[in-house]
């Protein structure tokens, strides 16, 4: 991926002094920098190639490749030896940055470029609808303020968030960014990269903790988010996870919300969704499927009719955590109400297509225990709670891959997920990965007798198969869920049975 730096270009030796690097090859004088790479097969003339050192490979090994393109410069941390392939043509015109860490260097990069641009900035994190929220913040920011920018698709690493920072166009007024997490201390160091003046957790769940160790550990990696909060910003929490109990009670700026059936219902939050309810078709199908509800505001006032063009009461969370944000940055009710109204999902989250009289639920972009009890409770019929009778014509069907680090607890919680979706009335789950194989054992534990048919694929890259598996079953009528981690890659089966679909394939 090439970044184009979204303002003014660098010289080598500016960018050495943001980083705190110092330039050992000077190159060609003053060649300028205007994009940035970390993949030597995207470097060209103009670029600063980023030379990270990962689990699987070395960006040094690929210096020469690099100039070679024509890169301009390369921020390195390891000193290129003699002989090796990190020794650089000695014609090229490629200046070398050294820098302690390539991947500290560039967060010093991208936070002294971007000072002055995006003054206002928002982060999001959490374990589930982190690209969502980002989405929803966008739509509702932008429909009240001038020069809304977001981190594109899902850059949200301790590399991607800083890349973001630098593509940031001149004269951005609000930035809005994404934080995921791999490994301990990432996401404080985002946020002080960033500096945001408001950030939100939207979900603690359970995905990394094969890294992180346990759901206390988590919460404190999530809660890190504030270490570069300005200090009068806004901090949104879950206002029912126990594990953040005590910051909502110390912390000036951390405020609550949560979803309630009532304004009387439960605790009360800062900010809290009340009134849920469903729109679209009255069938109960999910094709112009939506939700409406009314948000309560710290200071008791109500703004009503806020509309969700997306079905899945688990998005209203999200969507008042925009709506929120909306607020803190003084946007009033009916702006706040246009914006979220105008938002729609991204690539492979609950996009929902009908062919064929099927309707499909495409959810392959990832997947946690979480997300895939929400995800189920969007299939089966909100509320649907166990009964087999649902809510919606057809069949309720679900392709259920692999969910990925989740740590020494995975079995049961693949058990539990495949229990959860039997008992709220799935007709048939077919499993895809050797994961997925204890879904299918805890659907079977859980199904009552004969009313669920389970189709397993352990191998994951049977995708294809599984697609056909279902085009032999599913008939017109019947929803279709698609939902697993990413690196199961079941969007290629969402693509095969979409494929089937429009030539006429399901069964009648």
């Amino acid at each position: 991926m090439l970044i184009k730096l979204g303002r003014n270009s660098l010289t080598p030796g500016q960018i050495a002094r943001m980083c705190g690097g110092k330039i050992i090859r000077e190159g060609k004088t003053g060649s300028p920098v205007s994009s940035v790479c970390v993949d030597s097969r995207d470097a060209r003339e103009g670029s600063l190639f980023l030379a990270v050192r990962g689990a699987r490979t070395d960006g040094h090994r690929y210096l020469a490749a690099a100039a070679s393109a024509g890169a301009s410069a390369a921020l390195i941390d390891r000193l290129p030896e003699a002989g090796s392939e990190t020794m650089i043509p000695e014609k090229s015109g490629m200046a070398l940055i050294f820098a302690d860490s390539t991947v500290s260097a560039l967060g010093r990069l991208a936070a002294a470029y971007s000072r002055g641009n995006c003054p206002r900035r928002v982060a999001v994190t959490g374990s589930v609808g982190k690209t969502s929220t980002k989405e929803m913040c966008r739509a509702v920011l932008s429909e009240g303020l001038s020069g809304v920018y977001a981190s594109e698709g899902n850059l949200n690493t301790p590399i991607g968030m800083p890349l973001s920072l630098l593509a940031a166009p001149e004269g951005a007024g609000t930035g809005i960014f994404e934080m995921g997490l791999e490994e301990p201390g990432e996401i404080s160091s985002m946020s002080k990269i960033c500096g945001p003046e408001a950030a939100a957790v939207t979900v603690l769940g359970s995905s990394h903790l094969e890294h992180i160790g346990s759901r206390g550990k988590l919460a404190a990696e999530k809660l890190s988010v504030k270490d570069g909060l300005s200090r009068g910003g806004l901090l949104l929490l879950p206002a029912d996870e126990p594990l953040f109990a005590a910051t909502l009670e110390s912390d000036p700026r951390a405020r609550g919300f949560a979803v309630r059936e009532s304004a009387g219902d439960g605790k009360r939050a800062d900010y809290t969704a009340i009134n849920v309810r469903n729109t679209g078709n009255v069938d109960g199908g999910l094709g112009e499927a939506g939700l409406s509800f009314d948000m309560m505001l710290p200071d008791g006032s109500v703004i009503n009719g806020l509309h969700l063009a997306v079905p899945g009461r688990h998005n209203v969370g999200n969507a008042l955590i925009a709506c929120a944000m909306g607020s803190h940055f003084g946007l009033d009710g009916d702006t706040i109400r246009r914006g979220l109204a105008s938002y729609r999902p991204v690539g492979m989250r609950q996009q929902i297509t009908v062919t064929g009289g099927v309707t499909l639920i495409n959810d392959c972009y990832n997947a946690s225990p979480e997300s895939m009890k929400a995800a189920c409770l969007l299939l089966c019929g909100d509320g649907a709670g166990g009964a087999r009778a649902g809510k919606r014509k057809g069949r309720k069907i679900a392709l259920l891959g692999d969910m990925y680090e989740l740590g020494s607890d995975s079995r049961a919680m693949h058990r539990d997920v495949g229990a959860f979706f039997a008992s709220h009335g799935t007709d048939v789950i077919v499993t895809l990965g050797s994961l997925a194989s204890d879904i299918a054992d805890g659907a079977r534990s859980a199904a009552a007798e004969g009313g669920c048919d389970i189709i397993e694929f352990p191998d994951r890259n049977d995708a294809a198969a599984a697609a056909s598996a279902l085009a032999e079953i599913i008939r017109p009528g019947d929803t279709v869920l698609i939902k697993a981690s990413r690196a199961v890659g079941a969007e290629r089966a969402a693509a095969a049975l979409t494929e089937l679909l429009s030539k006429g394939e399901p069964s009648c």
